[in-house]
């Protein structure tokens, strides 16, 4: 902030970045359909039994619930939840979406949370 500013807009800026935090804490724990996912403590069940993820499949999961019913593009899930910077042309992000079908889609032939959309990537629907 450069000065001179209004004790309006820093107490505004202040209850923004409260906000933000909370959401932070609040996307920890994450359930949907028979899914439990927290990525505080890495621990996933379906229907209540345990379910083992990887690292990367929980930082996939963790991305698609911070922006659910959006449509993910393979290179942004590449840069985000991978972390590479050059996106080259991979069936990797292909590889994990259907792992993460087999472990969380009552029928993993038609998925229900894991959409593909033809052509631009994918749409994560809890």
């Amino acid at each position: 902030m450069t000065k001179p500013f209004s004790p309006r807009e820093l107490l505004a800026r202040v209850q923004s970045a409260i906000r933000h935090t909370r959401k932070i804490y609040a996307s920890e724990l994450v359930t949907f359909d028979g899914v439990c996912l927290d990525f505080k403590g890495m621990v996933a069940s379906f229907d209540g039994q345990a379910v083992e993820l990887t690292h990367q499949e929980f930082k996939i999961l963790k991305f698609f619930s911070q922006n659910a019913r959006r449509v993910i593009s393979r290179e942004e899930l590449m840069k985000e939840a991978f972390g590479y910077l050059d996106c080259p042309t991979s069936r990797t992000v292909d590889n994990y979406i259907w792992r993460l079908r087999q472990k969380f889609e009552r029928d993993p032939a038609n998925p229900i949370h894991f959409h593909t959309v033809h052509r631009l990537g994918y749409r994560f629907i809890p």
